[in-house]
């Protein structure tokens, strides 16, 4: 929170036009932000385990590293329209995205 905060003035006050993207597994703020998280732990409270899972074991892991490919294709859509948007003449940007955005997002 404040040292992010703090953070986030200084950038925008050294350069008006940045684009600051900041990720987090549940979020800066709210009931989960203090969570420690696993891409185990992500995915299942994401409920992608309800598509896939067998309500019968434990939660198994995916292959690869399926929680960071989500979130870096939302995260480089996100910056690349920060980025087109500063080179319009817009102002800098503040992303903020948590990972259970990203994944949830690719639900619908």
């Amino acid at each position: 929170g404040d040292a992010a905060d703090a953070l986030d003035a200084r950038l925008a006050k050294a350069n008006p036009r940045a684009v600051v993207l900041s990720l987090t597994p549940y979020g800066r703020w709210g009931p989960r932000a203090s969570w420690e998280a696993t891409e185990l732990t992500e995915y299942a409270t994401s409920g992608y385990h309800f598509f896939g899972g067998d309500p019968a074991r434990e939660p198994l892991a995916l292959p690869g590293h399926q929680v960071g490919f989500h979130v870096g294709s939302h995260a480089a859509v996100g910056a690349l329209a920060a980025l087109w948007h500063v080179r319009l003449g817009g102002e800098g940007q503040r992303i903020e995205m948590s990972h259970q955005e990203a994944i949830l997002n690719d639900h619908t």
